[in-house]
């Protein structure tokens, strides 16, 4: 216990590391709170008075699919297109009418439910795949049984329903992109770089770790002691983006709703309420989180300097991210990397926002399953690794 409280002071519990937590946690809260305010371009009164107007037309609107009102938003939007455009005219007109901005977001509430039901993946076109897979006699391949599920999955969460989630809208913002990975994961890399490094320059490592009862007493606490510290910088991260949503936009409503009334969540297989999905989500950081530092600790392990370390952690991390920017023809010679790197193992919205598995032996693999068990595999290889690096250690 004494070695864990000495690492955990090492990379958390200091006076810098403590003070970096709460800059950190100011950042995180500010940089939700200005998006959040974002609702419209417009500033004082006039941003709080078009904000309310747009709230009341989702609320007077919220349920199934009105087809009158979904013809009257077409006819609105229609006529807003012919008179400014489909570009940047468009978007400041939207970004300063809350009216225009309601029509707009019905029709492609719309649009929604007519993908539900008449898409490439909706009810009717699934329910003929399956028609034909049986005539055919394919009822045993991954085809058919993918397409099955698929159908279950979409009678079961059911037609999208039109909700205000405003608020949880800007919220999940914090689970995809440019934040996950520049504002959490890199930050969680300069965390973890000193891990072993301090005792290398200090020259105490051949010391500390030549025995074998000694070596894995404090390769297991200086483990424990990443797994803590990615953790609690991840519970920073969360609380202040919520905290800093909440100042800017103070109204949870939608916290019921589907997880498929969420932008971005619109093909999710994940049969659970926005709410919950915001507990899953911020479980799921968490887990990648904790994977991601037992791959950093290993990275340590095997450096002399604190920046070497961060430094090589930070490429690891970003040129795996920069594979989703690749051709289409490269992703898919690379497509692991692509798809289980560990800037994408974090990104909640990228794998739990679509329908998309794996073909396993034939049966269908979700990627939410497959992303689990890849973190769970690297971390465990990872943790392995970093005991195996230490077996070299003896006294001088």
């Amino acid at each position: 216990m004494k070695l864990f409280h000495y690492e955990m002071k090492k990379l958390l519990l200091n006076r810098n590391r403590l003070v970096l937590l709460a800059v950190l946690f100011a950042l995180y809260l500010i940089v939700a709170w200005v998006s959040a305010k974002g609702v419209f371009e417009l500033s004082g009164a006039a941003g709080k008075k078009a904000t309310n107007e747009y709230v009341r037309l989702i609320t007077e609107n919220s349920g199934k699919l009105n087809p009158e009102q979904l013809e009257q938003s077409k006819t609105v939007l229609d006529a807003a297109i012919a008179q400014y455009g489909t570009g940047e005219g468009l978007m400041v007109k939207l970004n300063r009418d809350p009216v225009l901005k309601f029509h707009r977001q019905y029709v492609s509430f719309g649009n929604k439910v007519d993908e539900y039901w008449n898409g490439p993946q909706g009810i009717y076109a699934l329910q003929e795949k399956l028609k034909q897979l049986e005539e055919s006699g394919q009822t045993k391949t991954y085809e058919y049984r993918n397409a099955s599920n698929r159908l279950d999955t979409e009678l079961s969460i059911g037609e999208p329903v039109f909700k205000n989630t405003v608020f949880w809208n800007f919220f999940f913002i914090r689970f995809d992109g440019f934040m996950i990975i520049f504002l959490l994961l890199l930050v969680l890399t300069y965390f973890i770089a000193p891990l072993f490094t301090q005792e290398v320059r200090t020259e105490m490592d051949s010391i500390v770790l030549s025995t074998v009862k000694g070596r894995k007493e404090i390769v297991t606490a200086k483990l424990l002691s990443a797994g803590l510290s990615a953790a609690v910088v991840t519970v920073v991260y969360l609380a202040g983006s919520f905290i800093g949503t909440w100042m800017g936009y103070r109204d949870l409503s939608g916290i019921h709703a589907s997880l498929r009334s969420l932008d971005g969540f619109g093909s999710s297989t994940l049969p659970i309420s926005i709410g919950g999905a915001a507990l899953f989500a911020g479980l799921w950081l968490i887990f990648a989180a904790v994977g991601f530092s037992m791959a950093l600790a290993l990275i340590s392990s095997k450096l002399k300097s604190q920046s070497a370390a961060f430094g090589i952690g930070m490429v690891l991390l970003l040129a795996g991210s920069m594979s989703n920017y690749f051709s289409s023809a490269i992703k898919k010679l690379i497509w692991p990397i692509v798809d289980f790197n560990f800037g994408s193992l974090a990104m909640f919205s990228s794998i739990f926002g679509q329908a998309r598995t794996y073909n396993l032996f034939g049966f269908p693999l979700t990627y939410g399953l497959a992303a689990s068990m890849v973190c769970l595999l690297l971390a465990l290889v990872s943790l392995l690794l970093t005991y195996a690096a230490q077996k070299k250690r003896s006294a001088a």
